[in-house]
């Protein structure tokens, strides 16, 4: 008896349909039942010597066909991830990067303190007053001791900025604000000039991080970092 072919070619497709519909895990699966029948030893003599490249095919198509699923499903894993990571913020950092700048500044002792200033929109997303209390440099890298630092948020009714420990100053719950951090740290990075392009990691009371990727331009001239530095930025402690 002969088969008729419009019937197998319909079957065909109908088994391809119904294995290219399988998820990823069967097919992990079936790729990892072929490579251990290749390599296995009492598996693999089970194999006929005729049929074993055919089998090593298998086995290369299978992890090939694994791959791609699993490529396919990166996106979707990467904007889960991100939605994730995004809904459990508590607070959002949005940079003002017209604003930021970094320095170099010598000092009478002879060394150098690396100034990093970064003007920001933060957002309080919880519904509770938000108290800003640190701000750490990431990237790039500075050897050297960090020396102490300044966060300060805007009052929701005045111009006037103060830190959380000292003037109780926050960002009441909802609410986005203006705020300014200044970094110092005791050294220098390899860049010595131009743009750079740093992370600054902000921290609350609740010890919640927030990272915020920045683009800031070098002060010109730098000039050394003055006593009344806080007066310089209209800041208060």
């Amino acid at each position: 008896m002969i088969a008729d072919p419009i019937n197998t070619a319909g079957i065909a497709a109908k088994v391809g349909d119904a294995v290219k519909s399988w998820p990823l895990w069967s097919w992990v699966a079936v790729a990892l039942g072929l490579t251990a029948l290749a390599l296995a030893p009492p598996f693999r003599a089970l194999v006929p010597a005729p049929y074993a490249p055919f089998l090593w095919f298998a086995v290369f198509m299978g992890w090939i066909v694994v791959a791609t699923k699993s490529a396919s499903h990166l996106p979707a894993w990467q904007s889960g991830r991100e939605a994730h990571r995004t809904a459990q913020m508590n607070f959002v950092v949005t940079p003002i990067e017209s604003q930021s700048f970094w320095a170099i500044a010598k000092q009478t002792d002879g060394s150098y303190v690396t100034q990093i200033t970064v003007r920001c929109m933060v957002k309080n997303r919880t519904d509770e007053p938000l108290h800003l209390l640190r701000a750490k440099l990431i990237r790039p890298k500075i050897s050297g001791e960090e020396l102490p630092g300044l966060v300060t948020m805007q009052a929701p009714d005045s111009n006037m900025h103060g830190t959380a420990y000292v003037s109780g100053y926050n960002i009441p719950a909802g609410h986005t604000l203006p705020a300014s951090a200044t970094i110092l740290h005791r050294g220098v990075p390899k860049q010595r000039s131009g743009t750079m392009t740093a992370t600054i990691e902000f921290h609350d009371a609740d010890t919640n991080r927030v990272r915020m990727p920045i683009v800031l331009n070098m002060a010109s001239p730098p000039g050394p970092v003055k006593s009344d530095w806080l007066a310089r930025f209209g800041l208060r402690g």
